[in-house]
């Protein structure tokens, strides 16, 4: 976190920061963990979220929201887990509003699917798929219809799905879901191998890793960056748009998640009338001008 110092009489003024209580005031959490079922697996979920800190806007709201729900479409080992990160002016309205509407819409398909399958509890990975992209252009066409403003506001989305003791991954843009994985532990001697202590002897404690499970919707991607450029957009950082940095399309193939972003301000995306939208991802739900490109 940082900001900009302009000058006064040859003075710089001091660059805002936050204490370690201002941290704490913007922090929600939950009070403790909570039990659910994923599948077969039982297990413990909580959360916390933690508004931003914006040096030329240091009151801008937490535009973050999430949903959580167990006995996911009435099905009491099915748990659906999903976060999502509003922007522009309505985007909390936004977050707020996909969060109460696509759980909804997803389970409603799954209900659906399993009617279809003549009450059979499970839904085969295309049918759950199927459902899933039903509900989230549904949920989209949706926000549309709705009293918000989503002609430069929207939010990113990303959705775990536990069902009969498979995980599907939905994502909106470039929101996404990890899991932590154990890093092996360097073996011990073959005379104390087998006893059940490996890690404590190996003398090294076990250790998780940063494991992507979806893959970013972003300009990064030549896959996206092809499709939207088909439809008239630009794709540009603001370095380029403001002259600072030469014209070129050398933004490679990053794949966030596995690869770090050092390049500076990352390719956005723009109309070509004019600098807008501006967004650093490709897909979301709203953004009804981003839409036309």
């Amino acid at each position: 976190m940082g900001g900009l110092c302009s000058s006064d009489g040859g003075r710089q003024k001091p660059k805002p920061s936050l204490s370690l209580k201002d941290v704490l005031a913007r922090t929600e959490e939950s009070d403790a963990p909570v039990e659910c079922m994923l599948g077969d697996a039982k297990a413990r979920y909580a959360y916390v979220s933690q508004r931003g800190f914006y040096p030329d806007d240091q009151d801008k709201e937490n535009q973050d929201s999430f949903a959580i729900v167990r006995h996911f479409a009435g099905v009491a080992r099915d748990t659906m887990f999903s976060v999502f990160d509003g922007h522009g002016r309505e985007g909390t309205r936004c977050a707020q509003f996909a969060r109460d509407s696509l759980p909804l819409a997803i389970g409603r398909h799954f209900r659906q699917g399993r009617r279809l399958e003549k009450g059979g509890a499970r839904l085969s990975d295309q049918d759950v798929q199927a459902a899933s992209l039903k509900a989230h252009v549904e949920c989209n066409r949706l926000l549309r219809r709705s009293k918000i403003d989503d002609s430069l506001s929207g939010t990113t989305s990303i959705s775990v799905i536990f069902h009969d003791n498979q995980m599907t991954i939905c994502n909106v843009g470039d929101s996404r879901a990890i899991v932590g994985q154990r890093t092996p532990v360097p073996a011990p001697p073959a005379s104390r191998r087998g006893s059940g202590t490996e890690e404590l002897l190996s003398g090294a404690p076990p250790s998780l890793r940063a494991l992507a499970l979806s893959r970013d919707q972003t300009p990064y991607r030549s896959d996206e960056r092809e499709r939207v450029k088909k439809k008239g957009a630009r794709i540009m950082s603001l370095d380029q748009i403001e002259g600072l940095e030469p014209i070129h399309e050398n933004w490679g193939e990053v794949n966030l998640g596995e690869e770090l972003d050092e390049g500076g301000d990352p390719p956005r995306l723009w109309s070509a009338h004019g600098e807008y939208p501006g967004t650093a991802f490709t897909r979301s739900f709203g953004d009804a001008i981003h839409e036309e490109l």
